[in-house]
């Protein structure tokens, strides 16, 4: 989920997550092994992903009111779920257009700003600049969990950092990291997620 690639040698993925994935391995290490085993020629790197794809034992993020919730079991920031190629020199960009009130979605428009400026700077294998298609991020979707849910006995279990003490026995809310980029591009058709909304793009 964190190697997206155009089929013609470019390869762009999320140094948050490769970082932390390969403890002790430089990028220009990394960038061999890719060399090596996925044929890229070119790699460009993005810092960070969505805010709400951290990882869960880093604590639960702020959703206002004082309220917070824990992300559900996530990946870091792969690549997937805010830039995909669709083809091999265009690439789509979850962008957020609607709201930024509270503190995810400004985190979150300043980090696909910076995405969105590396893409620009950043050139395809043959020279030529990569279109970007600026792309709807879905609305923050906030569920409670309660204890016997799969993923609350999960939370429960980890090593949090900063001291976070997790409130076994109570209610806790959780946050999904939701991309409608997180699709699958078959001959026939494209699935694309859309959370329970019809009128999603």
């Amino acid at each position: 989920g964190n190697h997206e690639v155009n089929g013609k040698g470019t390869l762009i993925l999320t140094k948050a997550v490769e970082v932390q994935r390969n403890p002790g391995k430089s990028l220009e290490e990394l960038e061999s092994i890719y060399r090596k085993y996925l044929g890229a020629e070119n790699i460009i790197w993005i810092d960070e992903g969505l805010l709400e794809d951290r990882l869960s034992f880093e604590g639960p993020l702020p959703i206002g009111n004082k309220d917070s919730a824990y992300t559900v079991l996530t990946t870091g920031g792969h690549i997937d779920e805010f830039i995909r190629f669709v083809n091999d020199s265009t690439v789509m960009l979850a962008w957020p257009f609607e709201d930024t009130v509270g503190y995810i979605h400004r985190e979150n428009a300043l980090r696909m700003e910076a995405a969105y400026q590396i893409l620009q700077q950043s050139r395809l294998e043959d020279g030529r600049p990569i279109r970007i298609v600026k792309t709807p991020m879905p609305p923050l979707i906030v569920k409670k969990m309660y204890p016997g849910d799969y993923v609350y006995d999960e939370l429960r279990q980890l090593n949090y950092e900063n001291g976070h003490v997790f409130p076994d026995g109570k209610e806790i809310k959780v946050i999904a990291a939701a991309s409608y980029l997180n699709f699958v591009i078959s001959n026939q058709v494209v699935l694309v997620p859309v959370y329970g909304h019809d009128d999603s793009p």
